[in-house]
C-alpha cells in the first residue's frame, strides 16, 4: 500500500488499539492516525473511538509488547542516530518510568524507580519475568488498577526486543509492509520463549506465525 508517515510511534500503537477494540479497519485507522500531529492527539482520538468497547484485547500484556515492538522497531530502523542511541544501551534493562502506568510502564517515576533499583535489581520488569506480585496504580477516569509486575513495562520490553533485532541487522525501510514487521516481531517473541502469551493477539491481527506456538 501507500507509505504513511507518522509523527510518533505511539500513533501506530493507537491505530492498533482502535482496530482491536472498536473494530475499525486497520488500514483506515493507520491513515487517520498518520494525520495527527503528536502522541497526545492520537491518544485522545483512540480513547474517543474505544470509549464504550470491551477492553479485553488491550489489557493483554502480549498485545502491548507485540504492537509496541513493531511500532518502535520501525521508528529506530528509520533514524540512524536513534538506532545508535538505542544500541549504545547494549544489554541494559530498559524501563518506562510512568507513575500512572503499570502496563506500558513501571508505575513509578524515575526517582522512585532508581531508589528501589539501588536496593535490589528490578528483574521483575525484565523480558523473562514471571513475577506475579501485584502492582497497583491510579489511572485517570478509571481508578485503581492492579496487574502483575511480570506484565508491566511493555514499552521497556518493546525497546529491548527492538534493540536485539537491530543488533542482528533487522531493518525495515519506510516502504515496509506492517504485516512483515509484525511477523518479524512474532518470530523474535517465539525464539525468545517469552513467558507471556502473545500468539492470540498475533492471530487476531492476522499475522502469519509460521511457528509452532
Amino acid at each position: 500500500g501507500k507509505p504513511l508517515r507518522f509523527s510518533c510511534s505511539e500513533a501506530i500503537i493507537m491505530a492498533f488499539k482502535e482496530h482491536l477494540l472498536a473494530g475499525t479497519d486497520l488500514a483506515a485507522a493507520l491513515v487517520r492516525h498518520s494525520g495527527y500531529r503528536d502522541a497526545a492527539t492520537s491518544k485522545e482520538a483512540a480513547a474517543r473511538a474505544t470509549r464504550r468497547t470491551d477492553p479485553s484485547w488491550w489489557i493483554l500484556h502480549g498485545t502491548h509488547v507485540l504492537v509496541g515492538t513493531a511500532a518502535v522497531l520501525l521508528k529506530f530502523c528509520q533514524d540512524a542516530s536513534l538506532s545508535r542511541y538505542l544500541l549504545a544501551t547494549r544489554s541494559a534493562m530498559l524501563v518506562e518510568c510512568a507513575p500512572r502506568d503499570g502496563a506500558w510502564g513501571v508505575a513509578a517515576n524515575s526517582s522512585h524507580f532508581l531508589q528501589q533499583a539501588a536496593k535490589a535489581p528490578p528483574t521483575h520488569f525484565a523480558l523473562d519475568s514471571t513475577d506475579e506480585q501485584s502492582l497497583s496504580f491510579e489511572v485517570k477516569g478509571v481508578g485503581l488498577v492492579t496487574r502483575s509486575r511480570g506484565h508491566a513495562n511493555a514499552l521497556g520490553k518493546s525497546l529491548m526486543l527492538a534493540r536485539s533485532m537491530l543488533a542482528r541487522g533487522e531493518s525495515f525501510k519506510a516502504d515496509a509492509e506492517l504485516g512483515d514487521v509484525l511477523a518479524a516481531v512474532a518470530r523474535e517473541l517465539h525464539a525468545r520463549r517469552v513467558p507471556f502469551e502473545w500468539a492470540s493477539a498475533a492471530r487476531r491481527l492476522g499475522v502469519p506465525l509460521g511457528v509452532d506456538t
